[in-house]
């Protein structure tokens, strides 16, 4: 078996360590393309200023705004005065020009993005989750189909192209779809790096190295708020750091990273699988009998094995699909019960994220806490999980995390009870416990999502097992889309949000428990091996 081999002769060496630490890098860089609308799209400070009549941009500056200050009177939209609704007549019936604070601050001040178009920016973040959905679809199939290797690298052209796309942008629709191409390449890049990082390396380091990608990708987001603050003056100079860095780490991908042991082996390419191991080995002072890369070469990989139970579907399979983990009987509860854990915890994670953000008035110092608090939680996955077993640590964080939520249900109802006639003290107090439960939560959701990328590849035989986790990221990303409307149901019925994600992850963890433990156990390469995985839990 290749998780036999890699154990005794290049478990953890110089090539893998590279090839690990230039995924993580990537990934770091890749993390605040997610977030980088927080700077750069923000509504802008401006007010109406001169004559339309004797400005030749006063009819440029009205276009498009339209006669909608009812409604914008209806929208709290920050950034702007109170007389703004005022502004927003004026400028709608062209009798003055808008006046930005600082018109190279942001993308949205630099477009007009102010009045009715002042949520707009809205649309673009929406685009760049469309790009995620896509991605993870387009990066499964590339990366079975045709390597880890290669997936990354055209994950990583996109993601590059997509960040000069959006600092060279012209326009603001311009500016909108170089979004959805970076969305794209950045959860492509998620998705394989994690895959190939857990087939790189042996059994025992399969925790640390894919755990090591999540911490990377919080210490960019970190990086991000520290970085936006010194280029708080200009929004395409933020981008244009951010587009050399990511250019930068392309070539690293490029000249660094080898392809998958497994996906070689699964491809039947022998000749080019031998001459990567032994030159893994050698760094370690090893050498690879030919006869172990020969029995490795010449074994026949069958993908459905001929246990019975496997076997109940209406035909014979001889080749796996995704579909074979939904219609054969002995995959099936698996499958449901993985896809509904990415389903609940991101619904979860988002929904206590909504109370964090809120903390402090400066946006740069709020987004560096809110990024910097799932450290504790990647760092303490790294060190427990070479204690305990995937499916003990996911079960109990996933536990911690139903009960946070209930706990915050609770604490919504008390804040309806508080009236206007009550202290300011008091009021105070329960911000201050939403705010402690949301943290607590986000900690106990952020070290599950850490371990799920962990721990699914190891639940995955090798010809599905990118394009698994693909279907995995796109379900999380439907409850991440479904948790704002959720949370909205809040307003009406204060307890029912929280009450709805604790049952979420209540059968989410009955689910869970009854997952195999993989701690130390190959990867399945084939139908087979999976079965074997499940049978013994």
């Amino acid at each position: 078996m290749m998780d036999d081999l890699l154990r005794d002769y290049t478990p953890f060496s110089y090539y893998q360590k590279r090839v690990t630490l230039a995924v993580c890098v990537a990934s770091a860089l890749a993390a605040p393309q997610a977030a980088i609308l927080v700077f750069i799209g923000s509504v802008p400070e401006w007010h109406c200023a001169g004559s339309a009549a004797s400005s030749s941009n006063a009819v440029a500056a009205a276009q498009g705004l339209g006669n909608h200050s009812a409604h914008w009177q209806h929208n709290n939209i920050p950034g702007v005065s109170d007389s703004s609704p005022t502004q927003c007549q004026q400028l709608a019936s062209g009798s003055c020009s808008p006046v930005y604070k600082h018109r190279l601050a942001s993308a949205s001040s630099e477009f007009g993005l102010i009045c009715s178009h002042a949520t707009d920016s809205s649309y673009a973040q929406s685009l760049y989750f469309v790009g995620m959905l896509l991605g993870s679809w387009l990066a499964g199939w590339s990366s079975d189909a045709y390597g880890r290797r290669a997936a990354i690298l055209v994950a990583m052209v996109f993601f590059s192209l997509g960040s000069l796309w959006t600092m060279l942008s012209g326009s603001f629709g311009s500016f909108a779809i170089s979004r959805l191409v970076t969305g794209i390449g950045v959860m492509g890049l998620c998705v394989t790096s994690n895959v190939l990082v857990s087939e790189s390396v042996a059994p025992e380091h399969r925790a640390l190295t894919t755990t090591s990608c999540n911490l990377f990708s919080s210490i960019g987001l970190a990086g991000l708020s520290l970085l936006a603050s010194y280029n708080s003056a200009s929004w395409r100079r933020l981008m244009g750091i951010l587009t050399v860095l990511a250019f930068s780490a392309s070539l690293v991908v490029y000249i660094w990273v080898s392809e998958s042991p497994f996906w070689l082996l699964a491809s039947k390419r022998h000749d080019q699988l031998s001459v990567m191991l032994q030159r893994w080995a050698s760094r370690s002072g090893k050498s690879i009998p030919d006869r172990l890369l020969e029995n490795l070469s010449s074994s026949e990989e069958k993908l459905v094995g001929s246990d019975d139970e496997i076997h109940q579907s209406p035909s014979h399979h001889s080749t796996v699909h995704l579909s074979s983990l939904l219609v054969l009987p002995a995959f099936r509860w698996h499958t449901l019960s993985v896809l509904w854990s990415w389903f609940a915890v991101c619904m979860m994670y988002f929904g206590l994220t909504l109370h964090v953000e809120g903390v402090g008035s400066n946006k740069y110092i709020s987004f560096f806490f809110v990024a910097i608090v799932e450290l504790p939680a990647l760092l303490i996955a790294i060190v427990v999980l070479k204690y305990i077993g995937r499916r003990t640590f996911i079960f109990w964080t996933m536990v911690m995390t139903t009960v946070f939520c209930t706990l915050s249900s609770f604490i919504a109802k008390w804040s309806t009870q508080v009236n206007g006639n009550d202290s300011t003290h008091m009021k105070e107090t329960i911000a201050n416990w939403q705010l402690a439960v949301s943290i607590c939560g986000k900690f106990s959701s952020s070290a599950v999502f850490s371990i799920l990328y962990t721990y699914l590849p190891e639940l995955l035989p090798t010809p599905v097992r990118t394009s698994g986790l693909g279907v995995c990221v796109v379900v999380s990303r439907l409850g991440a889309i479904i948790s704002p409307f959720v949370l909205a149901w809040g307003h009406r019925h204060p307890m029912a949000p929280y009450l709805l994600f604790s049952v979420c992850g209540a059968i989410a963890c009955a689910g869970i428990y009854r997952l195999p433990e993989t701690k130390d156990r190959d990867l399945p390469e084939t139908l087979q091996d999976l079965h074997q995985l499940v049978t013994k839990g």
